[in-house]
């Protein structure tokens, strides 16, 4: 049974999860079914949930104020990248697809894959909220898988006729977390 005192984290969680799993069936596009890399990453994230809920019922109480906010950023971020892409036809994880446009603005132009932020901050959340060693293993898969998948994404821009564009942005934007001033500097020196 769950301790009143983590029923936050909980429910945070579970909007978070409810949401990620709003957007692959309703908010990104795919022609068929599901790519195979979207299939793994689906049923490792609900593998992950399900670790994750079966750790937070066993813990004794104690409101979890890191987990609690990092659920909260997470869930703003994915919104508002919802929001913002609403009218643009992006497409799952692994998707084969040639990008047809590159946005640069709103939440992509702090992070050239800010939905893919939002998911690892939930994750890292999950992890924090569970003590111990093997509530980290689910992140640092899900981290790589997501890691996988926009290099995939990247390799795809620069393969395509926005292949001078997308090097520009990405001399100016990191892959997950806003590039510093420094980073912008060394990049342009390399």
């Amino acid at each position: 049974m769950v301790d009143w005192r983590s029923w936050g984290v909980l429910i945070a969680g579970a909007i978070c999860f409810g949401s990620f799993v709003w957007g692959a069936k309703f908010h990104f596009h795919t022609v068929g079914k599901a790519p195979r890399g979207m299939q793994v990453l689906s049923l490792a994230s609900f593998a992950a949930f399900a670790g994750f809920l079966y750790g937070i019922s066993t813990l004794p109480g104690g409101f979890r104020w890191v987990p609690f906010g990092l659920c909260v950023v997470s869930l703003l971020l994915f919104w508002w990248c919802i929001l913002y892409t609403s009218r643009k036809r992006f497409t799952l994880a692994f998707s084969p697809d040639a990008p047809v446009f590159l946005d640069t603005q709103g939440p992509y132009r702090m992070a050239r894959h800010p939905f893919y932020l939002s998911y690892m901050l939930f994750w890292v959340a999950t992890a924090l909220a569970v003590p111990g060693v093997l509530p980290w293993v689910a992140p640092a898969i899900l981290a790589a898988l997501y890691t996988f998948a926009a290099m995939r994404e990247e390799r795809k821009f620069t393969s395509s006729a926005m292949e001078r564009e997308y090097r520009t942005y990405r001399m100016q934007t990191g892959i997950f977390f806003p590039m510093l001033t420094w980073q912008r500097r060394k990049e342009r020196q390399a």
